[in-house]
């Protein structure tokens, strides 16, 4: 569960040199969590080789670690079709887009199609049913496909 927590460096510092679906919402200044700025502080940071902090263990991402599986098996239920998780150590790029990379949770062999999981807390689901899901989530999907 912790291993995410635990990136090498070399990891850190590749995600941290380009835009990713976490930090996609963060280029288009639609992130709650980073500025477009600190983004752009970030990677240059890490283009002269000083790798971002490791993630803190947050609620949130405490949540997503443990819950994540259960919601894939629920997905695969849903769906009635296998998932693939992604290996989350292995980037995915394109060579006509260096700029960019993609960690999508995994992809579905019999369609192809990718998924990114969420587990929010019952009371931010409740919100969101109420206003609608917030750019960020839609953003971060569109980056990784």
């Amino acid at each position: 569960m912790l291993a995410i927590l635990e990136r090498s460096n070399a990891w850190r510092l590749e995600q941290a040199r380009t835009i990713g679906g976490s930090t996609a919402a963060a280029a288009l200044n639609l992130s709650p969590w980073m500025t477009r700025r600190r983004l752009y502080e970030q990677m240059v940071a890490a283009l002269m080789g000083t790798a971002p902090e490791p993630l803190p263990l947050t609620d949130d991402l405490r949540r997503g670690l443990l819950f994540e599986p259960t919601a894939r098996d629920l997905l695969e239920e849903v769906l009635r079709a296998s998932l693939q998780p992604h290996d989350q150590n292995r980037f995915c790029r394109r060579d006509d887009m260096p700029w960019a990379h993609a960690l999508p949770d995994g992809i579905i062999p019999s369609t192809g199609a990718i998924y990114e999981l969420k587990v929010p807390r019952p009371g931010t689901v409740a919100r969101y049913c109420l206003e609608g899901l917030p750019p960020h989530y839609f953003i971060q999907a569109q980056h990784n496909m």
